[in-house]
């Protein structure tokens, strides 16, 4: 019985070594133009189709498949350079001020508004809001956006762009700038 204990609790620590070693390179390759490199040189070649078998398949790891970085914030970057938006830190600061990253967070706010999505987009930027107060501006956001990563920052980018940066509470909290 003894035996049969410790050796569970070595193997528990060998698998818990091997997945920190797993993360640990997820995270190199992420931060790195490894994981990039062998994106673009490799296309969707795993190991035995061009890669040696010391380089990580970038295929295989958690938030890197194929030198795309599926992570949040690897996702906001992509998204900025794809718009020409020259500062992707501060959208991804901002995103983890107001949702802590979170594309589906809700938050009500003291005023009986909803902040939505990664960006914390509040009620009275929405298309429906402003059509049921008679006030529709251009700009304004579809209520089912506000949670789509992609389209919210699209919407976000435009406002920051336009001087809006401060609508944000984290913003002014912040003191963050656009450097735009």
């Amino acid at each position: 019985m003894k035996k049969t204990l410790a050796g569970g609790v070595i193997l528990t620590i060998l698998v818990l070594s091997l997945i920190k070693i797993d993360q640990a390179n997820s995270e190199y390759l992420a931060n790195s133009s490894l994981g990039a490199r062998n994106g673009a040189e490799q296309g969707d070649k795993g190991i035995s189709e061009g890669l040696s078998p010391e380089q990580p398949d970038p295929c295989t790891l958690d938030a890197v498949e194929c030198g795309i970085d599926k992570s949040i914030p690897g996702q906001i970057r992509r998204i900025a350079v794809e718009r020409g938006f020259n500062d992707p830190e501060l959208l991804i600061t901002l995103a983890k001020g107001e949702s802590g990253l979170d594309p589906k967070r809700e938050a009500l706010n003291t005023n009986g508004t909803f902040d939505k999505g990664a960006f914390q987009v509040n009620d009275c930027n929405t298309c429906e809001w402003q059509a049921a107060k008679g006030k529709a501006k251009p700009g304004c956001i579809p209520d089912k956006d506000r949670e789509d990563l992609r389209k919210a920052e699209i919407w976000t980018i435009g406002k920051i762009q336009a001087g809006g940066l401060m609508m944000w509470v984290y913003a002014q909290k912040a003191g963050l700038k656009y450097k735009g």
